[in-house]
């Protein structure tokens, strides 16, 4: 991402792992996860906010591993009430709809949720 003359370093998704009683667990830039979407929203991002998160695998990837799919769907939901392009609603309305059944492996729920991702893009340039 564009650093736009703001003098911090680049923040990872992922800490690196660390090995506890012989398991390999992961550390996850939790405020990232939860804040990025927020911010590239308010300040008007799109195009950076369809490529670093919602249409971006590793993050996807993490943010489901680290929180919880409502916290997924609220990164979308958040994007289809703040930009005005109409099929955004395409994209939300799924995964409402399917949350309830949802109680699958976060990477099935993952690929569900790319494959939607890819209805989207494909309606998107249809237009």
């Amino acid at each position: 991402m564009h650093s736009y003359g703001i003098q911090v370093s680049e923040q990872p998704l992922t800490f690196g792992a660390l090995t506890v009683n012989g398991c390999k667990q992961v550390r996850y830039n939790v405020r990232k996860l939860s804040e990025l979407p927020y911010h590239l929203i308010e300040s008007g991002m799109e195009a950076e906010l369809r490529k670093h998160v919602l249409f971006n695998y590793d993050w996807l990837h993490s943010k489901l591993a680290a929180a919880s799919l409502p916290d997924v769907l609220a990164d979308f939901h958040m994007a289809t009430t703040s930009f005005s392009d109409a099929a955004k609603v395409l994209l939300i309305q799924p995964l409402k709809t399917g949350h309830a059944t949802f109680k699958l492996r976060f990477s099935i729920i993952l690929l569900f949720v790319i494959f939607l991702c890819f209805l989207y893009l494909g309606a998107c340039y249809r237009r």
